[in-house]
């Protein structure tokens, strides 16, 4: 992307890409569009380290708030992203077609982390 923040690959062997995290990053805040793992690579914490890498990139580039929505009923990626520091910041209700609910979840980087 034009920000350098687009998708972010890792690779789970040789050339194949295990995961990848898809940012859009807006001034000096960002939203985390997709994280997806290939089920080979789950478990192996290749969805932590996509998010390490992202976070410690896109504050180098002086973003100070990352946001995401994440489904309710989604325990693993919940998990997830609470230790990686996230906070519910909202609801929002009936989002999905499927009619479950997105949490909205934010981050604010350490000011050690941001450029």
């Amino acid at each position: 992307s034009a920000d350098g923040l687009g998708p972010h690959l890792l690779a789970a062997g040789p050339g194949a890409p295990g995961g990848q995290l898809v940012l859009h990053r807006a001034a000096d805040e960002a939203e985390i569009r997709s994280l997806a793992v290939l089920p080979e690579a789950r478990g192996r914490g290749a969805a932590s380290a996509l998010l390490e890498v992202t976070l410690a990139q896109a504050g180098v580039r002086g973003v100070r708030v990352v946001h995401l929505e994440v489904r309710v009923g989604n325990a693993a990626a919940r998990a997830l992203y609470e230790r990686a520091g996230f906070r519910v910041a909202g609801r929002r209700a009936g989002y999905y077609p499927d009619g479950e609910d997105a949490l909205l979840l934010s981050r604010r980087l350490a000011a050690s982390e941001v450029a």
